[in-house]
Parts: C-alpha cells; structure tokens; sequence
C-alpha cells in the first residue's frame, strides 16, 4: 500500500507541476490496482485475526490459571521433542550414538587387554621372582625378594616388591621422614647388594627366549663376592656360555679369569689384554691366562726342574729362585703364620716360635741351609762365605732339596 500511495503521489505531483501534461493512466491505474489488492490482504488478515484470537480467548476462557506452569513445561516438552527431529540434531544424535558404541567397544577390548596384561605381569612377577629367589638362595643370601601384584597407574605397568631380610619386610627405597628408616640403601652390604645385582641378571638371562642369539656383556661380575660366590659366578657363567651366541666377560682379577677359563671348553674360549703401548694408544692383543695365573712357586719351581734335567739356566738366577720358590709356597701354605709378603728369614723366624706340631717345623733346618745358601744372590756379597762361588752340583742339590720340600702345592 506505501508503494502504490508512493506511486500515486508521484503522479499527481507531476500533473501539479504541469497541468497541461496528462496523467499516465496505466501508471496511475497499476498503483490504484495494487491499493486495492494489498486493501484487500490486510483486511482478510484482519478477519484471520480476529478469529485466531476468538479462538484463544476461547481457549483462554476453559484454562485454569493455576495450570499454567505445568502447561508451560509441557509446551516447552513439546518444543524440545520437535527439536529433536530438525535434520542437525538427528545428525548430532547419530553421530553421539555411534561414538558411544565405540566407546563401549574399546571399553571391552581394554578390560581384555588388561586382563591380559595382568595375567602377563603375574607370570613375570612370579616366574621372574620365583628365579631370583632361586638363585639367591643359591648364593647363601639371607634375604629374599617379595613381589607384589603389578601396578597400571601413570604411563608405564610396574611391578612393586619388598626385600625380606630374615622374613622382616624392608622397603625399596626411604622417602620424606622415613629417611632413616631401614631400606635397601642402609639395611644390605656392598657384597649383598652384588649378589642381588648379579641374581637380578642371571634370572634375566635365564628368562631371555632370544638368549642364542643374544650377546652377552659381563664387567666384573664377582665384585664384593666372597670365594664361594666367585666360584657360583664362574659356573652360571659357564652355562650362559652354553646358550648365548656369545659371552664376554671383563676384569682386572686374574685368578677369576683363571678360575672361570678352567671350567670353559678350550676350544671355545679366548683371551684378550687391554695394552698400552704407548701414551693414549690402547691395543688388544692375545693374552695367555694359563701362563700368567701360575702361582710363582709352580713357575719358578718349573724352571728349577728343568735346570735339574739338564736344561741350561744361568746359576745365578737357579740359585736366586730357590728363596722365592720356598717363600711363596709357605705363605700360601699358611697365611696365617707368615704373611703376604714375608721373607725366608721371616718365616724361619715364625717356624722357631710355632707350636711343635705345626705342619712346617720339621723343615726349619732345612729352610735355614737353603736361606744360607740362597742369600748370596740377594744381598751383598760376604767375605769368606763359602757358598759365595756357585757350583752346579751343589746347587742342584739345593734344588733337589726345595723340590722336596715345595710338593703338593
């Protein structure tokens, strides 16, 4: 109606202004058409009108007052349910729908995985334990390890345990105001502490399926060990030699590395030394434990033996040889009387003083011959002292005479 008034003013605005023109009566005509009609619409949207409202007055009328809370909630019932069924909605819903069934599906694939897991972890646990415990006992420990259930809180499983010491439970490790309390830190020795460490890898070994094909690295194994465990270490060496691709072992200690090469196929087994053959150069070169382990009184008693068979030595050293010889078969012999680094005369000396029983006694005249003899070659030299020229005969004599006393050793 405000477009054809528009158009209608427009016309007689222009007729105003020039009275002689006509007016356009098709353009004047269309706007009064479009009058009428858009008269016309109001006037039926009235008529609606006023019927809607009858209607709701109507309805209005039959309502109590009082229901209208519970008929605002149902209206709003209603509303949402027609929501429901809007095409985003029911895209959301089906989208919410399948996620929840995938949620439920890896709710169950994660309970399987994890009782999986938990029996996995129990056989670990138990079989791993059961091994160390084993092989601590083994080696005379006087404690065991006590595993507990596994653990799947945070990022990683874990197993938790306790060390029994004589049945009485010892913690791990000592935190917060429990600092001074007994733990593995304060509670185990250093030799404790390398029995456990070498049970730890031994089971590990043990439990390794790849274990042929796996090499194996051990650096000192029988740290802090006494000489049983040394003993222990050096046949489960052994066996993991018989079932790994290859076993390598590392130690300063040469009487272990003797020990452990006594028990090894000779076919299988090879020696190295670590050598520095000049500032900042290392070489591995062949090394020759056998030849390097002899005790000092086998060695050198060898070369006493064979000068007695008619192999040539100088005298000088012979004669020099039957101190030593005698001096290291004795302090092995007993320790404990004579010490590690005693000399001949010392052990005369502690000989003159031991019980008359002692092992040893009766070989003190023939110790003071030998070190008359012998001393020739490691002091100064005496004037007059007949045993200072060396006769070859004399001196086999002599060697005879230590040979005797140096058997069994």
């Amino acid at each position: 109606m405000e477009r054809a008034a528009a158009e209608m003013d427009s016309a007689l605005q222009t007729k105003a202004a020039n009275l002689t023109v006509a007016l356009d009566m098709e353009r004047l005509g269309a706007a009064a058409h479009a009058w009428t009609s858009a008269r016309a619409a109001i006037e039926s949207a009235n008529a609606a009108l006023v019927e809607y409202n009858r209607k709701v007055d109507a309805v209005k009328a039959t309502v109590d007052a009082g229901q209208l809370e519970s008929l605002t909630i149902e209206l709003k019932t209603l509303q949402a349910r027609k929501h429901r069924f809007e095409a985003e909605i029911i895209t959301m819903v089906t989208d919410l729908q399948t996620k929840r069934q995938r949620k439920g599906e890896i709710a169950k694939e994660k309970a399987k995985l994890r009782g999986e897991l938990t029996a996995h972890g129990k056989t670990i646990t138990e079989s791993l334990g059961k091994t160390i415990n084993a092989y601590l006992k083994r080696l005379n420990a006087g404690f065991r390890i006590d595993y507990r259930e596994p653990d799947y809180r945070g990022k990683e499983p874990a197993a938790s345990y306790q060390i029994l010491i004589n049945e009485v439970p010892v913690s791990p490790r000592a935190s917060g105001d429990t600092t001074g309390a007994p733990s593995f830190r304060n509670t185990l020795s250093a030799g404790d502490k390398s029995v456990l460490a070498l049970a730890l890898f031994l089971a590990q070994c043990n439990a390794d399926t790849d274990l042929s094909e796996t090499i194996i690295v051990l650096d000192d194994p029988f740290t802090s060990l006494d000489n049983f465990r040394r003993q222990f270490t050096a046949i489960e060496i052994r066996r993991i030699c018989d079932r790994a691709k290859q076993t390598i072992v590392l130690s300063h200690d040469k009487g272990f590395l003797r020990l452990l090469w006594d028990k090894i196929d000779q076919k299988l087994i090879r020696s190295f030394a670590l050598q520095t053959g000049a500032p900042g150069v290392t070489t591995i070169t062949p090394y020759d434990i056998p030849g390097s382990t002899k005790p000092r009184h086998v060695t050198e008693r060898m070369k006493i033996e064979e000068f007695i068979e008619g192999e040539p030595h100088e005298l000088s050293y012979i004669r020099s040889r039957l101190r030593t010889v005698c001096e290291d078969f004795y302090r092995k012999g007993d320790p404990g009387l004579f010490g590690e680094a005693a000399t001949l005369d010392q052990i005369i000396r502690a000989l003159e003083v031991a019980p008359a029983d002692h092992p040893f006694k009766g070989a003190l005249e023939n110790l003071k011959d030998i070190n008359t003899y012998s001393r020739v070659e490691n002091h100064a030299e005496i004037d007059g002292d007949p045993y200072g020229d060396t006769n070859p005969d004399e001196l086999k004599g002599f060697c005879e005479l230590v040979l005797d006393l140096t058997r069994g050793m």
